[in-house]
């Protein structure tokens, strides 16, 4: 819309109106008489307007900026937008004359070819939607051109996309997503038999209307079966894939050109699965997801779900047949097989739908859903009409409802592969919350948790289908008797008969492997304890009986535990026999569960700190145990139950649940699993502080910086536009923190919004977060002198002084002194980062050889206020912190990137496609977000154009996973445009799309070789854990931070040049250490988990495990148990089945190449599948080793060598991988 000045008076704003034809001529004028006292001014004015229905908010906005062309399309008068896309935008319109509402789609102006084809899809499904006229199909009323415009004028439809009902987390109810389908199958029956194909059937094309009628939305991509002049068409589908990769059937992702109505009857299957799943059938990269359409069996949606019917779960698998001839031939097919789920209500609005077919058709499948009819009647008394109600959306924009019938025709088709991008920013943009902190109680109850809620459950009054029974299945397995219901799976342990997991959602909330007694028994997740009678802690139940199908009990002399379960959880009743009264565990795991509730609302996160002596009081005798989406809620039904809970117990710091079964009595306690539906991240906008959920932490973001606080009480990071600050985990240093007594018993709470707590009988500590600063309420609460520290990175290289003295860091002052008169209160400068602190008492260093400690001094009872002021470095203060370094740092720029770093290295899916996840921060308004990335792919050529990244509107904050090829480096550049002007841009010169692997181990996994090597091929990077660089030694991020050389260079070449992709390198090892050091719940274990939680799932190959020479004296069966324990644990905090390579390695001189012990112990996980075989270096003798072949560690020569066998090895593997 051309723009002329904006109007300056009521005079101009009406003068424009007038000119822009929405109302005929002279009776704008007529309506405008009726109006008293138009305000002066155009803002005001233009309310008044609107409030008259003279003018919609959308045209108010337009005419405010100037526009005052392009409202009018031939007859059609635009009110609104309701979509843009990659072909073009729609509006919603109204007819001049008709006074019809319409959905206007209109075709966006290209060049050339581009055009040609833009125009022959938007011309074709012009002439699909006019010949078809039903009413589970959207109508088309009107096709045109005006100049070089062309759109097309739609049935407006009031309602909400069957996507859009899964946006709200809850899965549609079989019953009604049987009408859903059936009514679909009712429009895609009449397109069939005129010769239609649609070809991109999925929840996104289906629009359920205010009446409860499901049509049938976009025909972009339909295509006539009898037409023979389509030339165009043919070329453009030729070896095309057509249509949206989670629905779509296996004959179209082969860009086979004979695709007919059941490649649409297979996406029908797909958009019922992914309705009352909540998913579509299949997940991961694009390549997966086709492989899988070709090659995976159907999902058996009963065998996912126990309690959805077998009969109705084979329908949907004979509609996901991977052949057209196992399917249903036809929509009508589809209907009848349907008929005896549908509801009364669902089956008038099919009948409704079939009469629009050929008449033979319409009548053989009326005969079957009267048939279905009589059957349900006989079933159950026949019901009340039932009404659907009205199912609307809303527009966040103007506040009222609108229909979204055009939504989903805009985008007509993605490329397959890098070119799949992202949905545009309508799609995905969301507003703030009001409330971004987690609420205080339990998730929000839904049909998933089997409580009351909001949840689609269907229409009360209509009968539904016949069900499978609910029903527990229980099983016998190598580790025990395993229990797996729809809601939860838990394990009885074989070797004791006590309960060892529960599991709900995928996550586990009971903790094992906790030494009891010396190390005579260990801890399972439930237990009795008790040590008389020949018991050592732990009672064992060695008796394990099932007497009936969902029971489980266990015996032993004076013990008898009773599992019940059944779909909605587990009943346990322990019994005690004995003369004395014996406490009952249950240990949660603070690892995955976060926050412990009671029936109050009060809150702690996990472990709260009790002792069994002061456990909390018992109001906590019915308490919610939450991990995310998953909870578990646990009921002490014991008579006179006093529950305790106590802890953190053991190195695994659990929380203890504890309940007593005093004499010739028993403990009863009921654990409920609930599942509720995912919270959508919160929305960064300007001035926002947003406090969030990450694992047992907590993450707090603003525009300027990022902050955790741990769930121990500490700040081990502030990210201050993107630079870390501060140093944890080094020593005893936790970046923010109390000393001594670290680690502190803290209870933490979160009192409100933007404050965290954190408070045990000897200190407390209240983090107040504001958008520029934070203020820390330190209180010494010991009759002894406590400080609190502040260690910070090396990132951090000078520091200014109240008395504006500036100085290289790390330095020590003490402001209680005359010579530290002034450092007081210091800004502290990391690069284009600052830091100002008010109430310190002293600064020293350097710590650990290099790290500035800043220390406020708190003497007993002492209760202080510290004040951090965060910044960015202006260009005179770059100039001094360049004079006092010799580095002037880089200015902040408008837009920031934190991911990806330079020379970062993504974990490729498949062999030829991958991904990255962009995202950082915008401080200026922009109102579009776009990419682009060059470079060499492993295959082909990447586009070289910019895409847009979809973000949140007023979105300060962005991030995004973005689809790309396998290879690299590639430059990836980001830019932020308003008004089509670019107002910031950063780049990142080094990113790669290949393998990433993780080291663990001890010496010869690290930094401990002769001389450092360098990696030659430019393609290897390291990560350290705060950042990535180039792959030469020393490797950042070992453990024991060792300088020396190491393999991982020369294994990084070899596999570049094996596979020509960059390789990523995370080395976590430590020299000189047993397999006893690196047990679960360990420093090291932690170290290295770490790591790989960071990388995230799936975020690399596989960790290399290279150890053994501390342990030769090991026997083999120990050392195989106690790797299975380390690799376990691993693969349990990470969240996925990690791939382990572990190494045949005992050598200690040339006098003692080779200890059968280790050696043994390794080949034993090989053999038992716990880990893959890795390659065996007691083979490099002689001058590969050190000290002229006299040590353990390696020469330059044998780093190079031990790089290649680990090259050798871990290709076998990966070729295998890379095929699949």
């Amino acid at each position: 819309m051309p723009a002329l000045p904006v109007p300056a008076s009521t005079a101009e704003l009406l003068a424009l109106i007038r000119g822009s034809g929405i109302h005929s001529p002279g009776a704008f004028d007529e309506r405008l008489a009726e109006i008293r006292d138009l305000p002066d001014e155009p803002i005001r004015a233009a309310e008044v307007l609107v409030r008259e229905g003279l003018l919609t908010r959308f045209q108010a906005k337009q005419f405010l900026s100037g526009r005052h062309k392009g409202f009018k399309l031939g007859q059609y008068v635009i009110q609104d937008v309701l979509g843009q896309g990659g072909m073009g935008s729609v509006y919603l319109a109204e007819h001049g004359a008709l006074r019809r509402r319409v959905a206007l789609k209109v075709l966006r102006s290209q060049r050339g070819l581009d055009q040609k084809v833009s125009i022959e899809r938007f011309m074709r499904e012009a002439r699909a939607a006019a010949a078809l006229d039903h009413p589970n199909i959207v109508r088309i009323h009107d096709v045109a051109q005006q100049g070089d415009v062309y759109y097309l004028a739609l049935e407006f439809v009031e309602g909400r996309t069957l996507d859009q009902l899964l946006e709200r987390g809850t899965p549609v109810a079989p019953s009604q997503a049987v009408g859903y389908i059936a009514q679909a199958a009712a429009g895609l029956q009449h397109a069939h038999e005129k010769g239609f194909v649609h070809r991109d059937i999925k929840p996104a094309n289906l629009i359920l209307a205010s009446n409860g009628t499901v049509k049938i939305l976009d025909m972009g991509l339909a295509r006539s079966l009898r037409s023979e002049g389509d030339n165009l068409t043919e070329m453009l589908d030729k070896g095309a894939i057509v249509g949206t990769v989670d629905f779509l059937a296996p004959e179209q992702a082969l860009g086979e050109g004979e695709i007919d109505v059941r490649a649409d009857i297979y996406s029908l299957g797909a958009t019922f699965y992914a309705l009352v799943t909540g998913r579509p059938p299949f997940t991961g990269t694009t390549s997966q997801k086709l492989a899988q359409h070709q090659m995976k069996p159907p999902p058996d949606l009963s065998a996912e779900d126990r309690t959805f019917p077998p009969e109705l779960a084979q329908i949907v698998s004979k509609m996901l047949a991977k052949k057209p001839e196992d399917r249903f031939q036809n929509p009508g097919e589809v209907i009848a097989a349907l008929a005896p789920w549908l509801s009364d209500a669902s089956e008038q609005k099919v009948v409704v739908g079939i009469s629009a077919s050929d008449q033979d058709s319409a009548a053989r499948l009326r005969a079957t859903l009267a048939e279905a009819a009589t059957k349900r009647t006989k079933r159950t008394p026949k019901p009340a009409a039932a009404v659907e109600e009205p199912v609307l959306v809303k527009r966040r924009s103007g506040g009222k409802w609108i229909g979204v019938a055009a939504l989903a025709l805009i985008g007509i088709a993605g490329a397959v592969g890098y070119a799949l991008w992202p949905p545009s920013k309508q799609q995905v943009a969301q507003g703030p919350r009001t409330d971004p902190t987690p609420g205080p109680v339990a998730p929000t109850p839904g049909p998933d948790n089997g409580t009351p809620g909001t949840g689609t459950q269907g229409n009360p009054s209509v009968p539904n289908p016949p069900r499978a029974n609910p029903k527990v299945t229980i099983t016998s397995g190598a580790d025990g008797l395993r229990i797996q219901a729809a809601k939860y799976d838990a394990l009885i342990s074989k070797s004791d008969g006590n309960l060892s997991s529960f599991r709900v959602a995928g996550v586990e909330f009971l903790r094992t492997g906790a030494s009891l007694s010396g190390g005579r028994t260990v801890a399972q997740g439930g237990y009795f304890y008790y040590e008389k009678a020949g018991h050592q802690g732990l009672v064992k139940l060695t008796e394990i009986q099932q007497p009936s199908a969902n029971v489980v009990e266990a015996k032993n002399g004076s013990f008898t535990v009773r599992y019940e379960f059944t779909p909605n959880g587990l009943t346990v009743t322990a019994n005690n026999a004995t003369d004395d009264t014996v406490p009952y565990y249950l240990l949660f795991d603070s690892s995955s569960v976060y926050d412990v509730a009671n029936e109050k609302g009060e809150q702690l996160s996990v472990p709260a700190s009790r002792s069994p002596a002061d456990p909390l009081d018992p109001k906590w005798r019915t308490t919610t145990w939450l991990s995310g989406r998953a909870a578990v809620k646990v009921t002490d039904q014991t008579e006179d139950a006093a529950t305790k809970l106590w802890g953190p117990f053991s190195e695994f710091r659990s929380q203890v649940w504890e309940s007593t079964a005093k004499t010739y009595n028993r403990v009863q306690f009921t654990l409920e699993p609930i599942i509720s539906a995912e919270v959508p991240k919160p929305v960064l906008t300007p001035g926002a502080v947003i406090v969030s959920r990450s694992g047992p932490a907590r993450v707090v973001q603003t525009e300027l910086y990022e902050a955790t606080v741990d769930s121990d009480g500490c700040m081990p990071s502030i990210k201050i536009d993107g630079v870390e600050v501060l140093k944890a985990n080094i020593n005893v240093s936790r970046g923010v923190y109390f000393l001594p007594g670290y680690p502190l018993p803290f209870d933490i709470k979160q009192p409100s919004p933007t404050t965290i707590t954190a408070q045990c009988d000897k200190a407390a500590v209240q983090y107040d977060f504001f958008p520029n600063k934070m203020t820390w309420t330190v209180e010494n609460r010991s009759d002894q002198g406590m400080p609190f520290f502040v260690v910070m990175d090396t990132s951090v290289t000078g520091v200014r002084n109240e008395k504006d003295e500036w100085v290289k860091t790390p330095l020590s002052k003490d402001a209680g002194t005359p010579e530290g008169a002034g450092w007081g209160t210091t800004t502290w400068f990391a690069g284009r980062a600052k830091m100002k602190f008010t109430g310190g008492s002293k600064v020293w260093g350097p710590w650990e050889g290099k790290y500035q400690v800043w220390e406020a001094s708190l003497a007993p009872k002492e209760k202080r206020v510290i004040t951090v002021e965060l910044g960015l470095t202006d260009a005179a203060e770059a100039g001094k912190l360049g004079d006092l370094t010799g580095a002037k740092p880089a200015l902040a720029t408008d837009l920031t990137l934190d991911s990806p770093a330079d020379y970062q290295v993504y974990q490729r899916k498949t062999k030829l496609q991958g991904a990255m996840v962009v995202r950082g921060r915008m401080r200026s308004a922009y109102d579009r977000l776009e990419l682009r990335t060059t470079g060499k792919p492993l295959q082909g050529t990447l586009p070289d154009q910019w895409r847009e990244i979809p973000v949140a509107d007023k979105a300060r904050s962005f991030e995004a996973t973005i689809p790309a090829p396998a290879g690299g480096w590639y430059k990836v550049e980001v830019r932020a445009l308003k008004d089509g002007k670019v107002v910031g841009e950063m780049a990142v010169d080094h990113v790669g799309i290949g393998e990433v692997f993780v080291g663990a181990g001890q010496s010869n996994s690290t930094n401990c070789g002769q001389e450092r090597i360098q990696q030659k091929s430019g393609m290897v990077s390291s990560f350290s854990g705060t950042g990535w660089q180039i792959g030469d030694d020393p490797q950042p991020g070992v453990h024991d931070n060792t300088s020396g050389g190491s393999y991982w260079p020369a294994f990084g070449d070899a596999m570049f040049e094996e596979y020509q992709v960059p390789i990523g390198i995370a080395s976590t090892g430590h020299s000189g250490t047993s397999v006893n050091q690196w047990g679960p719940g360990g420093e090291l274990c932690r170290w290295t988990a770490g790591r790989m939680t960071q990388l995230g799932p799936n975020g690399f190959r596989a960790v290399l495990w290279h150890q053994g020479e501390s342990d030769v004296g090991m026997p083999p069966e120990e050392y195989t148990r106690k790797m299975t324990d380390l690799i376990r644990e691993t693969r349990k905090v990470a969240g996925w089945e990690v791939p382990w390579f572990v190494a045949q390695v005992s050598y200690h001189n040339p006098n003692q190449v080779r200890f059968e012990n280790s050696r043994a112990g390794q080949k034993k996980l090989w053999d038992s599948g716990i880990a893959l075989e890795g390659p065996d270096t007691d083979t490099l003798t002689g001058d590969n080793r050190d000290e002229g072949g006299k040590g353990i560690h390696f020469s330059p020569k044998g780093l190079k060598a031990h790089g290649k066998l680990w090259a050798e090895k871990v290709t076998v593997y990966l070729d295998k991988e890379l095929a699949k």
